[in-house]
């Protein structure tokens, strides 16, 4: 499908120039809603609702689920709310939740929702009223749920006489009230004893998360388990809905892009906005952090104005001490982020993982700081200037990216131990600290050398 991923879009838009709408749905015709949905992604909004207008109410209905954010709003926005509920209707419950809960006008969202049969409307508000980022905002309300009396031949009967739009991998078992009890995998009903109750089936350990768990936390089951699905129950015990594993991956994938977003010190919305105002609203708070990280780091090096003016050459290798320290804080606090964000870094494992990454740093700083001594040394005789230098600047190496390794590995967990998101804070905050703490250990370990030098 790569010629559809790249070329279809340009396809699209030679044929509305040329007008000629059967061309359009023959060529339509066969394309996945994804595909489809990313193709009109690239086109402008005239462009995008005439192509979509083309299409019947299934497609349409798919293309709104499959689509990106920015394309749901530039088509939701267009399209009159009788024909958007009709839309609603045929989707998911959570495909459509999610489309109404993007509406930011609260009247039309209650215009369309009023204009929804009332059993899909109902399925649609209790799903809206869960936080977007918890289970129950993810989760969708159609599941397969039998009392555990029943038997395997009972439950036959039920799935031939009424069969499941949705394909189920997944069955759950309820009591009288509708708690649930546990789960076991639809196959089971194939090789089962007809007379078998579904009670000697039921996996009653099988995983639940209820509706308020965060989606990430829900995401970590799925990886540590390697579900399919997993239930949702309500603060009674009642079964609520299921998450579906393909819900998790979009999951993974907006937290994973909102990591990465929030590090550089920006947000996915940047992608979407067109005006320059904009993207500096979304980038100049990050940018005043390194502002001042830099002016704090210029009144350091004022502080050892007489250092710089005695023995100039020391300037030389300041830059390469700032940044090899900055750069293992990186890499510890990338790991260290990575860590608190997957779960895989608990309380009992906290400073394990510190010490180890202080050793490392110790034996990468040694490492480096040989051979920038070494080279230093060399290049010192080599000009006439104090060989002590390759001694300062081997030293200040090793020590700036010993303390570095240690500070960029305890910087994220405080921040999550304050609750302050260490991907958004981290970055900014351990650059600023490490040049500063790069600097102030370089010209203290020249004060410590400083007769050296004059002897040199």
């Amino acid at each position: 499908m790569t010629d559809v991923r790249e070329n279809f879009s340009d396809l699209l838009r030679d044929l509305l120039e040329d007008g000629d709408d059967f061309k359009i749905v023959a060529h339509l015709e066969g394309v996945h809603p994804a595909d489809l949905a990313l193709a009109l992604s690239h086109l402008d909004a005239d462009e995008a609702l005439r192509v979509f207008q083309l299409l019947d109410e299934e497609a349409s209905s798919e293309i709104l689920a499959e689509a990106d954010e920015d394309l749901r709003s530039r088509l939701t926005e267009r399209i009159p709310d009788q024909e958007l509920s009709e839309l609603l209707e045929e989707m998911d419950p959570d495909d459509a939740a999610d489309l109404v809960g993007d509406i930011e006008d609260a009247e039309r969202q209650q215009r369309i929702l009023s204009l929804m049969s009332e059993v899909e409307r109902a399925e649609v508000e209790d799903l809206l009223s869960h936080h977007e980022e918890t289970a129950g905002g993810i989760m969708t309300s159609e599941y397969l749920a039998f009392p555990e009396s029943w038997t395997v031949q009972n439950t036959r009967t039920f799935l031939a006489q009424a069969p499941p739009e949705t394909p189920f991998t997944m069955a759950y078992t309820i009591d009288d009230h509708g708690r649930f009890l546990g789960g076991f995998p639809i196959q089971e009903l194939i090789w089962r004893p007809a007379n078998e109750r579904l009670a000697t089936l039921t996996d009653r350990e099988f995983p639940r998360v209820s509706a308020d768990t965060d989606q990430e936390e829900v995401a970590r089951l799925f990886t540590r388990y390697d579900l399919i699905s997993i239930p949702v129950v309500d603060e009674d015990g009642r079964l609520a809905g299921r998450i579906t594993v393909d819900d998790i991956l979009d999951v993974v994938s907006e937290e994973t892009s909102e990591d990465m977003f929030r590090m550089a010190g920006s947000s996915e919305d940047e992608l979407f906005t067109r005006s320059a105002w904009g993207v500096l609203r979304f980038r100049l708070p990050w940018l005043l952090v390194a502002l001042l990280g830099g002016i704090v780091c210029a009144f350091i090096l004022g502080r050892f104005e007489y250092e710089l003016s005695r023995f100039t050459y020391l300037a030389f290798y300041l830059p390469v001490i700032m940044t090899m320290g900055g750069n293992i804080g990186n890499q510890s606090s990338t790991l260290i982020v990575r860590g608190i964000a997957t779960g895989h870094l608990d309380s009992g494992r906290i400073f394990r993982v510190i010490w180890k990454e202080v050793r490392v740093a110790i034996l990468m700083g040694t490492f480096c700081g040989f051979l920038v001594a070494l080279f230093s040394s060399t290049f010192a005789f080599l000009k006439g200037d104090p060989t002590a230098i390759g001694l300062i600047v081997g030293l200040s190496m090793t020590v700036s990216m010993m303390i570095a390794g240690l500070f960029a590995s305890i910087v994220p967990l405080t921040f999550s131990k304050l609750g302050i998101d260490p991907a958004v804070a981290s970055g900014p905050f351990i650059t600023m600290s490490n040049d500063g703490l790069g600097i102030i250990v370089y010209f203290t370990i020249t004060q410590f050398f400083h007769p050296w030098l004059i002897g040199g």
